[in-house]
């Protein structure tokens, strides 16, 4: 069985949190976080999601992604607003 979530070359990025959205009609939440202090650029792929996205995180950022129904992606504020 493979992996609902997967990261192409981005040892350093952690997956903090996927859950589901506060409100469940918008879809699922992704939190990920630089652990590293390098510039970084990881592809994110789940076909349990419909998700195949490339993202860019600075040294240490957090970043939290809105991934909907349909597989479209939405950086949202940690708060999920």
């Amino acid at each position: 069985m493979g992996a609902i979530l997967s990261r192409d070359h981005a040892s350093n990025v952690w997956v903090l949190a996927l859950k589901r959205a506060e409100r469940a009609q918008d879809g699922t939440i992704l939190r990920l976080q630089e652990r590293s202090g390098k510039a970084t650029r990881a592809t994110l792929k789940s076909a349990a999601l419909g998700l195949h996205q490339t993202v860019e995180l600075a040294p240490w950022e957090l970043k939290t992604l809105r991934i909907g129904h349909g597989g479209e992606v939405h950086e949202v504020s940690v708060l999920e607003v």
